[in-house]
């Protein structure tokens, strides 16, 4: 209907329809411009709470995209240098991931957030094969599958992956650490890591 905000991610920042796509409104004050906007997503739970990916960081807006902030983390619980090419903020699911939770795709692999993009840690960079093979892995989508449920990957060239995991909260024992400093999240049930089409 009328009023309901549309978003475009474009190369000269964030756009915003209210009127079904017929005009647009650049709205990306606190990206900087030379970053191209190559994602946006959208809180299931606050239609007014977005997230951005970009050539080079990640933002976030509780404003409904009227204003942006850093959200890459910084020290050792920062976010990896290079391009941002997927979001995927997850749904509740039966009071279970939801607000905060938030899932990047680099050129470095896959990285979680518990508290809004101010601290990430990396998530299982093993696939059942090869240790070590989702850091060198660079994602364009992310998808949450509801059989398990399991983290779903795409990856530039090497197919599609799967990450069985658990709700990111605490006390859960299939995720294993805190995104903070030194910490990594991975699968903590089998099979440990990633399995894929590569």
């Amino acid at each position: 209907p009328l009023g309901t905000p549309i978003y475009a991610a474009a190369s000269d920042g964030v756009f915003i329809s209210l009127d079904q796509g017929r005009s647009w409104t650049l709205s990306s004050d606190g990206i900087p411009p030379s970053e191209a906007v190559l994602r946006i997503a959208v809180a299931p739970d606050d239609p007014t709470h977005l997230y951005a990916a970009t050539t080079s960081g990640v933002y976030r807006s509780y404003t409904g995209g009227a204003l942006w902030t850093d959200a890459q983390g910084s020290g050792d619980s920062a976010l990896p240098s290079g391009g941002k090419r997927a979001l995927l903020l997850t749904p509740a699911l039966n009071g279970q991931f939801g607000a905060k939770h938030a899932m990047v795709g680099t050129d470095k692999g896959v990285w979680a957030t518990l508290d809004d993009g101010d601290h990430w840690g990396q998530m299982s960079p093993d696939s059942l094969l090869t240790a070590g093979e989702m850091n060198n892995r660079i994602e364009w989508s992310l998808g949450l599958g509801f059989a398990g449920p399991s983290l779903m990957a795409g990856t530039q060239g090497f197919g599609v992956y799967s990450l069985p995991i658990q709700p990111l909260a605490g006390g859960t024992p299939a995720v294993i650490g805190t995104p903070k400093a030194g910490a990594k999240l991975s699968a903590g049930a089998p099979p440990h890591g990633f399995t894929g089409t590569a």
